[in-house]
């Protein structure tokens, strides 16, 4: 009787502490913190990875202060802002936090920061990726930025920036931007 208890007991650890990719659902805009616009039912965790797959660009608003696994937005997708009421701080922690595969853009609006933790790398090759601030948001990349054949596009507009506190490793494609007085 206790080996059951023990693997049912494990069971839920391993369902509950496991990585999971949650896949927005909430249609063009809607609110990062209800369960209803996430595929699983619920909100991210630390552990998760976001995911948008949409044919349309995709607005997420109240997004809180808090640690993810990282964000993949796949093909078809144009472009993922994402927006908080506050100074919040939204942290990507995978190795590789952002998985891009096609052109297009995220953007950190209205006073939201997105930052990638020192232990992660932001590769970008043969594809476009855009990074964008708007109102008040920013951009931190605490790792290492990777540029190998594609194209780097920040546009840092409005009252927020673009920090690249760690180490850019450049073999070819070109890095662009917008606003560039905000980059440092």
């Amino acid at each position: 009787m206790r080996k059951i208890y023990f693997f049912l007991i494990a069971t839920f650890l391993f369902v509950n502490l496991s990585t999971a990719q949650l896949v927005w659902i909430g249609g063009a805009t809607g609110d990062y913190s209800l369960p209803a616009n996430w595929n699983l039912g619920r909100v991210p965790g630390g552990a998760d990875v976001i995911q948008f797959n949409a044919a349309f660009p995709i607005v997420v608003t109240n997004v809180p202060t808090q640690s993810i696994a990282g964000i993949e937005i796949l093909t078809g997708t144009s472009s993922v802002s994402l927006a908080a009421n506050a100074g919040n701080i939204l942290t990507l922690t995978n190795a590789n936090p952002i998985r891009y595969t096609s052109v297009g853009s995220i953007l950190a609006a209205d006073f939201l920061t997105i930052s990638l933790s020192a232990a992660t790398n932001l590769t970008i090759n043969a594809c476009t990726f855009g990074i964008a601030s708007g109102t008040g948001g920013k951009v931190i990349i605490n790792g290492t930025l990777l540029l190998s054949g594609g194209t780097l596009d920040f546009d840092v507009a409005g009252t927020g920036g673009a920090t690249i506190n760690g180490t850019v490793n450049y073999t070819s494609g070109l890095f662009a931007s917008v606003n560039a007085s905000s980059i440092t």
